[in-house]
Protein backbone atom coordinates (compact mmCIF):
# COMPACT_ATOMS: atom_id res chain seq x y z
CA UNK A 1 0.00 0.00 0.00
CA UNK A 2 0.95 3.19 -0.88
CA UNK A 3 -0.30 6.68 0.67
CA UNK A 4 0.42 9.80 -0.52
CA UNK A 5 -1.14 13.39 -0.22
CA UNK A 6 -2.07 15.84 -2.13
CA UNK A 7 -4.03 19.55 -1.99
CA UNK A 8 -7.34 18.24 -1.77
CA UNK A 9 -8.59 20.06 -5.56
CA UNK A 10 -5.58 18.03 -7.42
CA UNK A 11 -6.62 14.45 -6.61
CA UNK A 12 -8.64 14.08 -9.80
CA UNK A 13 -5.86 15.57 -11.79
CA UNK A 14 -4.14 12.28 -9.68
CA UNK A 15 -6.35 9.87 -10.47
CA UNK A 16 -6.63 10.68 -14.40
CA UNK A 17 -2.72 11.06 -14.69
CA UNK A 18 -2.71 7.67 -13.07
CA UNK A 19 -5.60 5.91 -15.73
CA UNK A 20 -3.69 7.50 -18.53
CA UNK A 21 -0.29 6.60 -17.70
CA UNK A 22 -0.93 2.86 -16.86
CA UNK A 23 -4.21 1.95 -18.71
CA UNK A 24 -7.57 2.02 -18.05
CA UNK A 25 -7.70 -2.05 -18.23
CA UNK A 26 -4.90 -1.94 -15.75
CA UNK A 27 -6.26 0.73 -12.94
CA UNK A 28 -9.57 0.90 -11.06
CA UNK A 29 -10.77 2.69 -7.92
CA UNK A 30 -11.24 0.00 -5.10
CA UNK A 31 -14.48 -1.35 -4.16
CA UNK A 32 -16.27 -0.07 -0.78
CA UNK A 33 -19.08 -2.17 0.69
CA UNK A 34 -21.81 -1.49 3.03
CA UNK A 35 -22.75 -3.48 6.26
CA UNK A 36 -25.98 -3.56 8.15
CA UNK A 37 -24.88 -2.76 11.60
CA UNK A 38 -26.07 -3.97 14.63
CA UNK A 39 -28.68 -1.36 15.35
CA UNK A 40 -29.34 -1.45 11.53
CA UNK A 41 -30.06 -5.11 12.19
CA UNK A 42 -32.82 -4.37 14.90
CA UNK A 43 -34.42 -2.01 12.54
CA UNK A 44 -34.58 -4.35 9.61
CA UNK A 45 -35.92 -7.40 11.22
CA UNK A 46 -38.32 -5.34 13.32
CA UNK A 47 -39.69 -4.16 10.08
CA UNK A 48 -40.16 -7.62 8.59
CA UNK A 49 -41.54 -8.80 11.80
CA UNK A 50 -44.07 -5.74 11.95
CA UNK A 51 -45.54 -6.85 8.75
CA UNK A 52 -46.04 -9.69 10.19
CA UNK A 53 -47.05 -9.32 13.42
CA UNK A 54 -48.97 -6.05 12.88
CA UNK A 55 -51.51 -6.13 15.95
CA UNK A 56 -47.78 -6.43 18.22
CA UNK A 57 -46.62 -3.43 19.41
CA UNK A 58 -43.48 -4.96 20.11
CA UNK A 59 -41.93 -3.96 16.55
CA UNK A 60 -43.56 -0.23 15.96
CA UNK A 61 -40.78 2.30 15.19
CA UNK A 62 -41.35 4.00 18.68
CA UNK A 63 -41.07 0.70 20.77
CA UNK A 64 -37.91 -0.72 18.29
CA UNK A 65 -36.11 2.83 19.84
CA UNK A 66 -36.71 1.47 23.16
CA UNK A 67 -34.77 -2.06 21.83
CA UNK A 68 -32.17 -0.79 20.68
CA UNK A 69 -31.45 1.38 23.70
CA UNK A 70 -31.89 -1.94 25.85
CA UNK A 71 -29.41 -3.35 24.06
CA UNK A 72 -27.04 -0.84 23.48
CA UNK A 73 -26.99 -0.51 27.55
CA UNK A 74 -26.67 -4.32 28.05
CA UNK A 75 -23.62 -4.08 25.34
CA UNK A 76 -21.84 -1.57 27.25
CA UNK A 77 -22.02 -3.41 30.04
CA UNK A 78 -20.49 -7.03 28.73
CA UNK A 79 -18.12 -4.89 26.26
CA UNK A 80 -15.11 -6.75 26.97
CA UNK A 81 -16.33 -9.87 27.18
CA UNK A 82 -17.80 -9.53 23.79
CA UNK A 83 -14.66 -8.03 22.59
CA UNK A 84 -12.55 -11.12 23.61
CA UNK A 85 -15.63 -13.45 22.10
CA UNK A 86 -16.02 -11.56 18.43
CA UNK A 87 -11.75 -12.02 18.65
CA UNK A 88 -11.90 -15.93 19.51
CA UNK A 89 -14.68 -16.17 16.60
CA UNK A 90 -12.13 -14.32 13.90
CA UNK A 91 -9.38 -15.78 15.02
CA UNK A 92 -11.46 -19.06 14.38
CA UNK A 93 -10.37 -19.85 17.77
CA UNK A 94 -14.37 -21.08 17.99
CA UNK A 95 -16.86 -22.78 15.66
CA UNK A 96 -19.94 -20.40 15.05
CA UNK A 97 -22.29 -22.68 16.84
CA UNK A 98 -20.35 -22.57 19.94
CA UNK A 99 -19.88 -18.20 18.96
CA UNK A 100 -23.85 -17.65 19.14
CA UNK A 101 -24.13 -20.02 21.86
CA UNK A 102 -21.77 -18.01 23.91
CA UNK A 103 -23.27 -14.62 22.11
CA UNK A 104 -26.94 -15.42 23.18
CA UNK A 105 -25.36 -16.23 26.86
CA UNK A 106 -24.45 -12.54 26.97
CA UNK A 107 -27.00 -11.16 25.64
CA UNK A 108 -29.45 -13.58 27.61
CA UNK A 109 -31.73 -10.59 29.20
CA UNK A 110 -32.52 -9.17 25.90
CA UNK A 111 -32.51 -12.17 23.87
CA UNK A 112 -35.40 -13.84 26.33
CA UNK A 113 -37.20 -10.24 26.10
CA UNK A 114 -37.40 -10.09 22.78
CA UNK A 115 -36.67 -13.98 20.98
CA UNK A 116 -38.06 -13.28 17.36
CA UNK A 117 -35.78 -10.12 16.89
CA UNK A 118 -32.47 -11.77 17.99
CA UNK A 119 -33.51 -15.23 16.62
CA UNK A 120 -32.53 -13.30 13.24
CA UNK A 121 -29.71 -10.87 14.35
CA UNK A 122 -26.69 -12.77 14.22
CA UNK A 123 -27.53 -13.53 10.86
CA UNK A 124 -28.48 -10.54 9.60
CA UNK A 125 -25.38 -8.68 11.36
CA UNK A 126 -22.39 -7.19 8.75
CA UNK A 127 -24.14 -8.73 6.07
CA UNK A 128 -23.14 -6.78 2.85
CA UNK A 129 -25.85 -4.51 1.31
CA UNK A 130 -24.17 -2.43 -0.46
CA UNK A 131 -21.12 -1.19 -3.12
CA UNK A 132 -19.49 2.29 -3.83
CA UNK A 133 -16.14 3.54 -4.28
CA UNK A 134 -13.82 4.05 -1.50
CA UNK A 135 -13.46 7.66 -1.69
CA UNK A 136 -9.45 7.47 -1.86
CA UNK A 137 -8.27 4.11 -3.30
CA UNK A 138 -6.88 3.16 -6.65
CA UNK A 139 -5.47 0.33 -7.71
CA UNK A 140 -2.75 -0.68 -10.25
CA UNK A 141 -2.28 -4.02 -12.13
CA UNK A 142 0.39 -5.83 -14.06
CA UNK A 143 -2.23 -7.95 -15.43
CA UNK A 144 -5.75 -6.64 -17.05
CA UNK A 145 -8.50 -6.14 -14.02
CA UNK A 146 -11.70 -6.64 -15.75
CA UNK A 147 -10.58 -10.18 -16.79
CA UNK A 148 -8.61 -11.56 -14.29
CA UNK A 149 -10.44 -10.14 -11.05
CA UNK A 150 -13.71 -8.71 -12.33
CA UNK A 151 -14.50 -5.10 -12.57
CA UNK A 152 -17.88 -2.92 -12.17
CA UNK A 153 -18.80 0.60 -13.70
CA UNK A 154 -20.53 2.88 -11.66
CA UNK A 155 -21.10 6.59 -13.13
CA UNK A 156 -18.41 6.46 -16.05
CA UNK A 157 -15.48 4.84 -13.04
CA UNK A 158 -14.14 1.40 -13.73
CA UNK A 159 -14.21 -0.26 -9.92
CA UNK A 160 -11.97 -3.45 -8.69
CA UNK A 161 -14.62 -6.04 -7.30
CA UNK A 162 -12.95 -6.61 -4.04
CA UNK A 163 -12.43 -4.34 -1.19
CA UNK A 164 -9.68 -2.62 -0.02
CA UNK A 165 -9.01 -5.38 2.65
CA UNK A 166 -8.35 -8.26 0.43
CA UNK A 167 -6.60 -5.93 -2.02
CA UNK A 168 -3.51 -7.10 -0.15
CA UNK A 169 -3.95 -10.62 -0.39
CA UNK A 170 -3.92 -10.96 -3.74
CA UNK A 171 -0.76 -8.82 -3.97
CA UNK A 172 -1.63 -5.93 -6.22
CA UNK A 173 -0.89 -2.24 -5.11
CA UNK A 174 -3.17 -0.28 -3.53
CA UNK A 175 -3.11 3.52 -3.80
CA UNK A 176 -4.32 6.22 -1.09
CA UNK A 177 -4.19 9.21 -2.52
CA UNK A 178 -5.54 11.77 -0.33
CA UNK A 179 -6.17 15.11 0.10
CA UNK A 180 -4.74 17.02 2.56
CA UNK A 181 -5.64 20.73 3.46
CA UNK A 182 -2.02 21.76 4.64
CA UNK A 183 -0.21 20.95 0.98
CA UNK A 184 -2.79 23.22 -0.48
CA UNK A 185 -2.19 26.12 1.94
CA UNK A 186 1.64 25.66 0.79
CA UNK A 187 0.61 25.49 -3.10
CA UNK A 188 -1.39 28.61 -2.65
CA UNK A 189 1.20 30.32 -0.42
CA UNK A 190 3.77 29.87 -3.15
CA UNK A 191 1.23 31.15 -5.38
CA UNK A 192 0.84 34.29 -3.59
CA UNK A 193 4.16 34.76 -3.33
CA UNK A 194 5.29 34.06 -7.42
CA UNK A 195 7.96 31.32 -6.44
CA UNK A 196 7.35 27.68 -7.70
CA UNK A 197 5.94 25.29 -6.03
CA UNK A 198 9.18 23.21 -4.84
CA UNK A 199 9.91 19.27 -5.79
CA UNK A 200 11.02 17.21 -3.10
CA UNK A 201 14.15 17.02 -4.45
CA UNK A 202 14.52 20.55 -4.46
CA UNK A 203 14.43 20.80 -0.92
CA UNK A 204 17.17 20.97 1.69
CA UNK A 205 15.92 18.78 4.02
CA UNK A 206 19.12 19.20 6.07
CA UNK A 207 18.91 23.13 6.61
CA UNK A 208 19.10 23.63 9.97
CA UNK A 209 17.88 26.90 10.73
CA UNK A 210 14.40 25.41 9.58
CA UNK A 211 14.60 22.75 11.88
CA UNK A 212 15.17 25.40 14.65
CA UNK A 213 12.80 27.98 13.34
CA UNK A 214 9.89 24.72 13.87
CA UNK A 215 10.33 25.23 17.48
CA UNK A 216 9.12 28.53 17.63
CA UNK A 217 5.49 28.44 16.27
CA UNK A 218 4.01 25.38 15.84
CA UNK A 219 1.46 27.29 13.31
CA UNK A 220 1.16 24.99 9.75
CA UNK A 221 3.33 22.16 11.08
CA UNK A 222 1.08 19.48 10.02
CA UNK A 223 -0.16 17.14 13.28
CA UNK A 224 1.92 19.13 15.34
CA UNK A 225 -0.73 22.67 15.63
CA UNK A 226 -1.59 21.03 19.13
CA UNK A 227 -0.03 22.28 22.39
CA UNK A 228 1.12 18.84 23.70
CA UNK A 229 2.14 17.74 20.40
CA UNK A 230 4.39 20.97 19.39
CA UNK A 231 5.55 20.47 23.54
CA UNK A 232 6.89 16.95 22.21
CA UNK A 233 8.28 18.69 19.35
CA UNK A 234 9.92 20.74 21.19
CA UNK A 235 11.07 18.19 23.62
CA UNK A 236 12.63 15.85 20.88
CA UNK A 237 14.51 18.52 18.95
CA UNK A 238 14.58 17.16 15.83
CA UNK A 239 17.25 17.67 13.37
CA UNK A 240 16.47 15.92 9.97
CA UNK A 241 12.99 13.88 9.23
CA UNK A 242 13.61 10.54 10.25
CA UNK A 243 13.88 12.48 13.78
CA UNK A 244 10.77 14.06 12.63
CA UNK A 245 8.72 10.97 11.85
CA UNK A 246 9.99 9.56 15.30
CA UNK A 247 8.25 12.16 16.92
CA UNK A 248 5.51 11.90 14.65
CA UNK A 249 5.06 7.68 15.59
CA UNK A 250 5.21 8.46 19.15
CA UNK A 251 2.60 10.98 19.31
CA UNK A 252 0.22 8.57 17.69
CA UNK A 253 -1.92 6.60 20.40
CA UNK A 254 0.00 3.79 19.72
CA UNK A 255 3.38 5.40 20.82
CA UNK A 256 2.03 5.55 24.15
CA UNK A 257 3.96 2.58 25.24
CA UNK A 258 7.72 4.58 24.43
CA UNK A 259 6.61 7.87 24.35
CA UNK A 260 7.94 9.08 27.31
CA UNK A 261 11.40 7.16 27.27
CA UNK A 262 12.17 7.75 23.56
CA UNK A 263 11.19 11.67 24.27
CA UNK A 264 13.97 11.36 26.81
CA UNK A 265 15.60 9.60 24.34
CA UNK A 266 16.65 6.89 26.07
CA UNK A 267 17.48 3.75 24.52
CA UNK A 268 15.51 0.69 24.72
CA UNK A 269 17.08 -2.95 25.41
CA UNK A 270 15.89 -6.05 22.68
CA UNK A 271 16.03 -9.59 23.33
CA UNK A 272 19.78 -9.66 21.80
CA UNK A 273 22.57 -7.26 20.59
CA UNK A 274 21.60 -7.73 16.70
CA UNK A 275 18.36 -7.09 17.47
CA UNK A 276 19.14 -3.97 19.57
CA UNK A 277 21.86 -3.18 16.21
CA UNK A 278 19.03 -3.29 13.77
CA UNK A 279 16.65 -0.46 15.79
CA UNK A 280 19.77 1.45 16.94
CA UNK A 281 17.96 4.50 14.59
CA UNK A 282 14.90 4.14 16.45
CA UNK A 283 16.81 4.35 20.31
CA UNK A 284 16.01 0.58 20.37
CA UNK A 285 12.22 1.24 19.96
CA UNK A 286 9.92 -1.37 17.31
CA UNK A 287 7.98 1.75 15.90
CA UNK A 288 7.68 1.02 12.09
CA UNK A 289 6.28 -1.72 10.26
CA UNK A 290 9.44 -1.50 7.65
CA UNK A 291 11.93 -2.66 10.99
CA UNK A 292 9.27 -5.96 11.20
CA UNK A 293 10.31 -6.30 7.30
CA UNK A 294 13.78 -6.02 7.80
CA UNK A 295 13.95 -8.50 10.79
CA UNK A 296 12.29 -11.04 8.85
CA UNK A 297 14.44 -10.42 5.77
CA UNK A 298 18.21 -9.13 7.16
CA UNK A 299 18.19 -11.07 10.46
CA UNK A 300 15.99 -14.07 9.38
CA UNK A 301 16.74 -14.49 5.29
CA UNK A 302 13.16 -14.28 4.05
CA UNK A 303 12.80 -12.84 0.93
CA UNK A 304 11.02 -9.51 0.45
CA UNK A 305 7.65 -11.07 -0.28
CA UNK A 306 7.94 -13.59 2.14
CA UNK A 307 8.29 -10.54 4.77
CA UNK A 308 5.86 -8.79 3.89
CA UNK A 309 3.23 -11.38 3.94
CA UNK A 310 3.67 -12.36 7.01
CA UNK A 311 3.93 -8.73 8.46
CA UNK A 312 0.59 -8.69 7.04
CA UNK A 313 -0.32 -11.93 8.65
CA UNK A 314 0.75 -11.05 12.01
CA UNK A 315 -1.25 -7.63 11.41
CA UNK A 316 -4.16 -9.65 11.14
CA UNK A 317 -3.62 -12.06 13.86
CA UNK A 318 -3.45 -15.17 11.29
CA UNK A 319 -1.99 -17.34 13.49
CA UNK A 320 -1.64 -20.26 10.83
CA UNK A 321 0.28 -18.08 8.45
CA UNK A 322 2.83 -17.59 10.81
CA UNK A 323 3.11 -20.90 12.53
CA UNK A 324 3.64 -22.20 9.06
CA UNK A 325 6.68 -19.59 8.51
CA UNK A 326 8.00 -20.60 11.94
CA UNK A 327 10.53 -22.80 11.33
CA UNK A 328 12.11 -20.54 8.43
CA UNK A 329 12.56 -17.72 10.44
CA UNK A 330 13.75 -19.52 13.39
CA UNK A 331 16.30 -21.35 11.28
CA UNK A 332 17.29 -18.13 9.61
CA UNK A 333 17.82 -16.08 12.72
CA UNK A 334 19.79 -19.19 14.86
CA UNK A 335 22.42 -19.02 11.67
CA UNK A 336 22.74 -15.24 12.92
CA UNK A 337 23.12 -15.53 16.38
CA UNK A 338 25.92 -16.10 17.87
CA UNK A 339 24.26 -18.32 20.76
CA UNK A 340 22.87 -21.55 21.44
CA UNK A 341 20.28 -23.12 19.20
CA UNK A 342 18.13 -23.13 22.52
CA UNK A 343 18.86 -19.35 23.47
CA UNK A 344 18.67 -17.84 19.83
CA UNK A 345 15.16 -19.64 19.17
CA UNK A 346 14.00 -17.91 22.34
CA UNK A 347 15.43 -14.70 21.58
CA UNK A 348 13.48 -15.02 18.16
CA UNK A 349 10.02 -15.92 19.89
CA UNK A 350 10.21 -13.22 22.51
CA UNK A 351 10.85 -10.45 19.74
CA UNK A 352 8.01 -12.07 17.24
CA UNK A 353 6.11 -11.90 20.39
CA UNK A 354 6.94 -7.95 20.54
CA UNK A 355 5.53 -7.54 17.09
CA UNK A 356 2.67 -9.46 17.51
CA UNK A 357 1.89 -7.03 19.78
CA UNK A 358 2.57 -4.34 18.35
CA UNK A 359 1.50 -5.13 14.74
CA UNK A 360 -1.74 -3.58 15.37
CA UNK A 361 -0.03 -0.19 15.26
CA UNK A 362 3.03 0.04 13.90
CA UNK A 363 3.92 2.93 12.05
CA UNK A 364 4.47 3.14 8.35
CA UNK A 365 8.32 5.23 7.63
CA UNK A 366 8.60 6.53 4.19
CA UNK A 367 12.32 7.68 3.39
Amino acid sequence: MIDIDFAPNDREAVYNHMIEKFGKEYTAYILAVGTVSDKGCIDEIGRALHRKYPDDDTYTIENLKLVKKEYESHKAEVKDKLSALEKSYKNKEIEYKKFRKEWEELFEPIVHKYPKIFYYFLGLLDTYIAQSMHPCGMVVSPITLADNYGTLIREGKTILQIDMDDVHEISLVKYDILGLKNVGIIKDACEAAGIAYPRSHEINWEDQAVWKDMLRCPQGIFQFEGAYAFQMLCKFQPHNLFDMSLVTAALRPSGSSYRDSLMKKEFHSNPSAIIDDMLKDNYGYLIYQEDTIKFLQDICGLSGSEADNIRRAIGRKQKERLEAAMPDILEGYCKMSPHSREVAEQEAKEFLQIIEDSASYQFGLVK
